[in-house]
């Protein structure tokens, strides 16, 4: 390939991501700004106080206040862009977001994101029940395993004046929103792009082998490499349709199929997601590691209690 070539490759892949990427921008905007509005009013009108009085009990285990109730629910209702909204919104410390960046990339867009994984043949109650479970035994454990003073650089507002007026609320609303805004179409776009360099060189199709060692960790058979990959790059909304068509084509068992869900219900998205919160100064290793660490766990547990079953099934019965 010539260099001119691949620069008009590169170019094509930037310029048929800008279209799609500013509409994806819009419909996200277009959810979370009103979202941020209502929970800052909520806020203003003691809402917030009220439903944090309610969930301290619960998420006081989880080393977080009772407004992270509020990012939780948001997250598993809409999606990550907005819950970030809500917890920029409501000020959080780097430590709570940290613990609740892990919370919401298990159980996000859980309504979405169920429905494309029933399609796969999970079970649509199953999977957003595993995945809720999921996210509140992780923020459990790290309440356990970061210290108290743990902290790092938040990119977001940590400390707003509670308003005193109707136009002070929206100026505080303001401030956080249309930085945050901007900062996540420029997220967008850079993805978008990404993903589309990725499609434009076949890239997935040349990381399926090499990624044989790793999906032997994970508990998954190599037949689900390439799916695994299209999850955790495109993630299950924009890969969604590649898992579907591929499983419907018969290429992997029904026994796979369980697994692969299992293991991409908590790490997909592993790309764009990441990168989210690692642009608002979330640590890398604290949004990727435990979701692979819960996957490898819930995986393997899943092949032993099959093995176990097929154990108990065979045994000749006493004559």
């Amino acid at each position: 390939m010539t260099i001119s070539v691949f620069k008009q490759r590169i170019s094509v892949a930037v310029s048929q991501s800008l279209k799609p990427a500013w509409a994806s921008a819009q419909w996200l905007l277009k959810m979370m700004i009103p979202i941020t509005l209502i929970v800052s009013i909520l806020n203003y009108i003691g809402v917030v106080h009220a439903i944090s009085s309610f969930a301290t009990p619960l998420f006081n285990l989880l080393g977080l206040d009772g407004r992270a109730a509020l990012v939780f629910v948001t997250s598993i209702l809409t999606n990550i862009y907005s819950a970030i909204g809500v917890a920029a919104s409501l000020g959080l410390d780097y430590r709570s977001v940290t613990i609740l960046a892990t919370m919401c990339l298990m159980a996000h867009n859980l309504i979405i994101e169920s429905t494309i994984q029933k399609k796969t043949g999970a079970s649509a109650t199953a999977i957003t029940l595993f995945r809720i479970l999921s996210a509140l035994s992780a923020g459990f454990l790290l309440n356990r395993i970061l210290p108290e003073s743990f902290s790092g650089t938040l990119l977001l507002p940590t400390s707003l004046s509670q308003p005193t007026s109707v136009s002070e609320l929206f100026i505080n609303w303001l401030q956080v929103t249309l930085p945050l805004s901007i900062q996540i179409f420029i997220v967008i776009i850079c993805l978008y792009i990404l993903q589309n360099i990725l499609k434009e060189f076949k890239i997935i199709n040349y990381l399926t082998r090499p990624l044989h060692p790793l999906m032997t960790v994970l508990g998954l058979p190599h037949s689900t490499t390439f799916l695994w990959i299209v999850a955790n790059t495109l993630g299950l909304a924009y890969g969604g349709t590649v898992l579907v068509s591929e499983i419907k084509n018969g290429r992997l068992t029904s026994d796979d199929v369980s697994l692969l869900n299992t293991s991409i219900a908590e790490t997909h998205s592993l790309l764009e997601d990441s990168f989210l919160f690692a642009s608002i100064g979330i640590g890398l290793f604290w949004i990727i590691i435990p979701r692979l660490v819960f996957s490898i766990v819930t995986v393997w547990a899943q092949r032993g209690i099959r093995r176990l079953r097929r154990c108990v099934s065979f045994q000749p019965t006493k004559g």
